[in-house]
């Protein structure tokens, strides 16, 4: 799953949270749970490359467009935006809240919220936690990665996962900063990532929802 690359595809990250108060002991600027976990499967915000995604729309060089819970037109401007999102051939929006970009998008897949799924995060001082399921989705949501698995196999990706366990541990294996850690081992109170690969983490970057698209 994660060693397979789409030469086609690129993948977006942004934060839907503009830098909070910091008291520099337990409040962060960043008000995003998962970012330093972003950052150890490389990915990275940069606000500047998603503007020129919607130069690449309007310019007819993208054919689709996924959006994971954000909400693309405010954050670029809603006008702006429709022009950009006009010019692509189709578009799907993944997420557990209405908004103007589950509005405009073509498809909309509706995903179970942070207290319906398992999971886990990994937090600013790169501690990995997991989280527990405590109430059942509403109607037809679904975990995030129990629609890419689907939407994997319509393309003749097909992968076998029946748990969000089942994902950390492919992750475990593909990425240094988690190896050796199991779902198991993180237990109620994490394990940190420093004593597993410390010289693997890089500097501070925000995140939050995922975008990717793909070119003609």
């Amino acid at each position: 799953m994660f060693g397979t690359a789409q030469k086609n595809s690129e993948v977006y990250l942004v934060s839907p949270y503009a830098p909070g108060y910091e008291d520099n002991i337990l409040m962060k600027a960043d008000k995003n749970p998962n970012s330093k976990g972003a950052e150890m499967l490389g990915y990275r915000q940069d606000l500047k490359a998603l503007h020129g995604l919607f130069e690449m729309c309007r310019q007819g060089k993208v054919e689709g467009l996924v959006v994971f819970g954000q909400d693309l037109l405010t954050l670029h401007g809603e006008h702006l935006s429709k022009e950009a999102l006009n010019r692509i051939s189709w578009s799907v929006f993944i997420g557990s809240n209405h908004n103007l970009m589950s509005e405009y998008a073509a498809y909309v897949l509706p995903s179970a919220t942070h207290f319906e799924k398992q999971g886990t995060f990994t937090n600013f001082e790169g501690r990995t936690q997991k989280f527990e399921k405590v109430l059942e989705p509403l109607g037809e949501a679904k975990p995030e990665w129990q629609i890419l698995t689907a939407l994997a196999g319509q393309i003749g990706m097909h992968m076998h996962f029946d748990e969000a366990e089942e994902i950390f541990s492919e992750m475990a294996l593909a990425f240094p900063a988690f190896k050796g850690m199991t779902y198991e081992a993180l237990g109620t109170g994490g394990l940190d990532i420093r004593k597993f690969a410390a010289p693997m983490i890089p500097a501070h970057t925000q995140d939050s929802k995922l975008i990717f698209y793909t070119t003609k």
